[in-house]
């Protein structure tokens, strides 16, 4: 009887371990199936991110160029009202050519100006500089 009640007590236990695997196994699977639903769901959401980001910069490059076309239309206007006024005034034409050629001359000094001081200002060399001497290090 000990005999017989030992392998009964046995084959429960592999009954159990076999059960419990199966079990495991089970988990695992569901696991996996949730990582991979998600991991889908991630990379549906990352390419509408970036469907929407493209857009965004599309419509933000689209403004930037009116508004250069927009600001170019009206110094163009400004230069040819101001020869027409110096020429009403009795000023030779050649006058007028030297003083829209200043103006511009001017314009493209203070944009200089403002672009290199915006340029200093974001200082990526220190950056890039951090940047190489943390992959030296490593």
């Amino acid at each position: 009887m000990n005999t017989s009640a030992h392998q009964s007590r046995n084959e429960q236990a592999s009954e159990n371990t076999d059960a419990s695997f199966s079990d495991v196994l089970t988990a695992w699977e569901k696991v996996y199936q949730s990582i991979r639903l998600k991991m889908r769901i991630n990379a549906d959401l990352i390419a509408a991110d970036f469907r929407l980001t493209i857009r965004a910069l599309v419509v933000s490059l689209i403004c930037i160029l009116s508004l250069v076309g927009l600001a170019l239309l009206t110094w163009c206007t400004a230069l040819v009202a101001l020869c027409l006024g110096l020429t009403q005034l009795g000023i030779h034409w050649g006058w007028c050519v030297l003083v829209v050629l200043l103006c511009n001359g001017l314009g493209i000094v203070f944009i200089k100006n403002v672009l290199s001081k915006a340029l200093a200002a974001i200082e990526m060399k220190a950056s890039c500089a951090s940047l190489l001497d943390q992959t030296k290090k490593e």
